[in-house]
């Protein structure tokens, strides 16, 4: 009796021995994640903060914006509102309502630029182009490492303005004074990155858009 009781106790230790081991492991396992867990988090964060980065350079933009849009002066031109403003423009921004923004400066140019100008940004409004634009500038901020996310929206807002071109050319179909209008206006009213339609013309597509 006495060596069975020996034999049961050893036993019964060496299974507690084996138990202890077994617990130390899995809490070991459990408490040091592997290498690509960690570079998975790391991955992840990097992408909300490139997120966060993007979302809050649009809305600076978006801010700007709509100060520059509160201090302006209502207007109404050719049945049209608008906004004017002391430089920015032209230009149509908004989503739910897109309002039309016009500089003051325009009104040195003669009367058929100025018609040609605001038929420009009532073709934007009236196809919702601004919210085309919107959209795009959001793909942005979900996939900021993308390269070809920023590269789309670029193509994108060339698209819109060469389609808008299109549009009011079948209006006023005289495409010297339409090229002279963009010339007039290049590298004037430009506002920045922020993805907006309008009649700025940036002198880097200037060329491409008078040859289209």
């Amino acid at each position: 009796a006495e060596t069975s009781g020996t034999t049961l106790l050893t036993r019964a230790a060496s299974q507690v021995v084996s138990l202890d081991s077994a617990i130390d492991h899995t809490l070991a396992g459990a408490t040091a994640p592997d290498s690509s867990t960690g570079s998975d988090s790391v991955l992840l964060l990097l992408w909300i903060a490139a997120s966060a980065v993007t979302l809050l350079r649009y809305g600076v933009g978006a801010s700007r914006l709509r100060r520059i849009a509160l201090a302006a002066r209502h207007a109404e031109l050719d049945g049209l509102h608008v906004l004017v403003t002391l430089s920015a423009g032209p230009l149509t921004f908004g989503v739910v309502r897109p309002q039309i923004l016009l500089p003051e400066w325009l009104s040195e140019f003669d009367a058929d630029a100025r018609r040609i100008a605001l038929a420009h940004e009532e073709q934007h409004l009236r196809h919702g182009d601004p919210a085309m634009l919107i959209f795009g500038a959001a793909l942005n901020v979900v996939m900021p490492w993308n390269p070809a996310m920023w590269y789309m929206l670029a193509r994108l807002r060339r698209a819109i303005e060469v389609d808008c071109d299109r549009r009011v050319l079948r209006i006023y179909p005289d495409r010297r004074a339409y090229a002279g209008l963009l010339l007039s206006i290049a590298g004037r009213g430009s506002f920045g990155s922020f993805p907006v339609a309008g009649l700025v013309v940036s002198r880097s597509t200037l060329e491409r858009r008078f040859l289209q």
